[in-house]
């Protein structure tokens, strides 16, 4: 009689993820089990719960088994999946993009805020668009609007290329590459933007997940962490409408200068907002309408 092989269930798989990130530490080792399960496609958030029984084959417990190795040495399990959830919406990450952070969803947030209309046309541009989880988060929530990404890097224009494909706005959606707006002539009623604004000694003290996986580009804002920011905001009123609006991340201790850079470059008025930790995260801008 031939020897019954045995299988290993999705609930004792999730037993034994759960167990080494408790081991090693971990802070909420069942939820970081659930995630990883989840973003490399294992199961489902709660599934292990629900389908303890269900039969994982040998190749999925090898693939989680690595990934597990990977995340518990430093690496994001989004850089490992290669991919991250922004705004309910799935999107593929690269090695030339910045991995999507929550605090940036206060982007959309406020964009939403001000144009209340889903199905207004709204010119959008995106600067150091990366994923592009910004403007095609906001061509998905306003499908009669269209937009431009822009990128210094060649790489993060196709992942955000592709990303726009997967969610079907690639035809409303243009890639420029370059310098922030210095090519550009047209206006734009929504301008958003998470450039780099990490202060360069800052960088070397940042999480290990940040420090090795996200690209130096996307991070280094040079020595105040404004160096960037000074060449967003030369010649950035003629983008404008009176109606414009512009969103851009910033640091939680950057208000005072973003503020004062906004002064000296004469726009209309910058109200920063914080993020739903209180922190200083969002400045927005206006050059004609307060």
């Amino acid at each position: 009689m031939a020897e019954k092989t045995h299988k290993q269930t999705l609930g004792t798989l999730y037993d034994s993820v759960r167990n080494a990130y408790r081991q090693a530490g971990c802070a909420g080792p069942g939820h970081r089990a659930r995630q990883l399960l989840d973003y490399l496609g294992i199961a489902a958030p709660g599934e292990a719960l629900t389908y303890p029984d269900k039969v994982v084959s040998d190749a999925e417990i090898n693939k989680v088994q690595d990934g597990l190795t990977r995340n518990l040495a430093g690496e994001p399990v989004s850089r490992i999946s290669g991919h991250r959830e922004f705004y309910g919406l799935d999107f593929l990450l690269s090695k030339e993009t910045l991995d999507p952070r929550p605090e940036t969803e206060l982007i959309v947030d406020l964009v939403r805020k001000r144009f209340t209309d889903p199905d207004q046309a709204l010119s959008i541009l995106d600067l150091g668009t990366g994923t592009g989880c910004l403007l095609i988060t906001l061509l998905t929530l306003y499908p009669e609007s269209c937009g431009v990404a822009v990128d210094i890097s060649e790489g993060a224009l196709r992942t955000a290329y592709g990303n726009a494909r997967c969610h079907h706005v690639e035809a409303r959606m243009a890639c420029v590459c370059g310098d922030w707006h210095q090519a550009l002539t047209a206006r734009f009623d929504v301008i958003v933007a998470n450039p780099p604004y990490i202060a360069r000694e800052v960088i070397p003290g940042l999480a290990e997940s940040v420090r090795r996986f996200d690209p130096i580009l996307a991070l280094d804002g040079g020595k105040d962490g404004f160096m960037e920011y000074k060449k967003i905001f030369s010649g950035l009123e003629r983008l404008f409408y009176p109606h414009s609006r512009a969103y851009f991340e910033i640091g939680y201790d950057q208000e005072n200068g973003i503020m004062r850079l906004a002064e000296e470059s004469r726009v209309a008025s910058c109200k920063v907002h914080p993020d739903n930790g209180g922190n200083s995260r969002v400045a927005e801008i206006a050059c004609g309408d307060k």
